[in-house]
């Protein structure tokens, strides 16, 4: 159904992910537990690798150039205030603590995931350039990179808690 669903979309011009999107939107609800429980491991561990892959072989290093690291600076400006106050005033507002708030901020950079795949989409139509894009991602893997500093410096006792692992 997904691949289908995506098939279509992209035949249609609006995109595959959106396809693919709409064809999970549509599954029951009942359905979801065994399909998460099937397909959560190999989307994770051989899917997303090969999109990872194919996007870093996508990236061209060398557009970046004096402008175009400007550019990530600005744009990884932009995604750390954007995200810290995203998700740190909601937090406030429902009584969080301003470390609490701001530690959920920091977990919230290592969202590239989403950054990347719509950056994809817009090199895929044309509407951003393979300059753009290269800073796009550099500035995913970026902000990524500095989320486990940023937890550590507002929230020192976090490797206490504990999460469960996932199989």
């Amino acid at each position: 159904m997904a691949f289908g669903s995506a098939a279509l979309s992209e035949f249609v011009g609006i995109g595959y992910v959106f396809g693919a999107f709409l064809a999970g939107y549509m599954i029951p609800d009942a359905w979801r537990p065994a399909l998460i429980a099937r397909l959560e491991w190999p989307a994770t561990f051989i899917l997303m690798p090969f999109f990872f892959m194919a996007t870093g072989l996508r990236t061209e290093a060398d557009l970046l150039a004096t402008s175009t690291i400007l550019l990530v600076l600005a744009l990884v400006g932009t995604t750390l205030v954007g995200k810290m106050l995203g998700a740190g005033v909601p937090a406030l507002l429902a009584g969080a603590t301003w470390r609490e708030a701001a530690s959920l901020g920091a977990l919230l950079q290592t969202k590239g995931l989403m950054e990347v795949l719509v950056a994809t989409i817009l090199l895929d139509h044309g509407v951003i350039s393979a300059a753009s894009f290269s800073a796009l991602v550099l500035m995913a893997i970026i902000c990524t990179a500095i989320a486990a500093p940023m937890l550590r410096l507002l929230a020192p006792d976090w490797q206490r808690i504990r999460v469960p692992a996932t199989p």
